[in-house]
């Protein structure tokens, strides 16, 4: 269901997508939809789940200390070597992570 909002529509019309982006310009996205995972990506994704947890934990600690300097891309830089380094960390065998 959209939501109409002054001018704009928001949400979802049919299997159509519309929201606004950073920069306030329309985005119109068709739905997603279901698609198959296969063991290596579910495995992928749950690393990615594991990394986006421990970076969060981090970010939330060193907060006192960006205060208002908020970076937005900063989320994603930081996400990749926390992800590699668990996968490094992984055991597959025990499924534990060794540090």
């Amino acid at each position: 269901m959209a939501i109409m909002n002054g001018k704009d529509i928001i949400g979802l019309v049919g299997d159509l997508v519309l929201k606004r982006g950073k920069d306030g310009k329309k985005i119109v996205q068709s739905k997603a939809g279901p698609y198959k995972q296969n063991k290596e990506s579910v495995r992928t994704s749950t690393m990615f789940g594991y990394g986006s947890s421990v970076a969060c934990v981090i970010r939330r600690q060193v907060d006192a200390t960006f205060g208002s300097n908020y970076d937005s891309g900063m989320i994603n830089r930081f996400h990749n070597p926390i992800r590699e380094v668990l996968s490094h960390c992984y055991k597959p065998a025990d499924k534990t992570f060794v540090f």
